[in-house]
């Protein structure tokens, strides 16, 4: 899940020091059309008017509730295309 990642950067780098807030309303606004309206839906109305804190208590209870969010895939480089991608679904 993008807040498993996006937590993952955030707790990489202590130097940034920037406010709660701030993170979520940039991860928010980096969502697709798609999954901001089932975030949405998720809090019961907008998920930009939580508080900083019920804003990750409701993105890290989701993140737990997905079974495949507890280990992200790490950031890999130099990836030549898609095709490494589905030989590896497929082992």
């Amino acid at each position: 899940m993008a807040w498993a990642r996006f937590s993952l950067l955030v707790k990489s780098s202590h130097i940034l020091s920037i406010p709660n807030h701030v993170l979520l309303q940039h991860f928010y606004s980096g969502l697709d059309m798609e999954t901001t309206p089932c975030l949405n839906a998720t809090t019961r109305g907008s998920f930009s008017h939580k508080t900083p804190i019920e804003g990750m208590e409701i993105l890290d209870r989701i993140t737990k509730n997905n079974s495949f969010a507890s280990k992200p895939e790490p950031f890999r480089e130099g990836r030549t295309s898609c095709q490494e991608d589905v030989l590896v679904a497929k082992f």
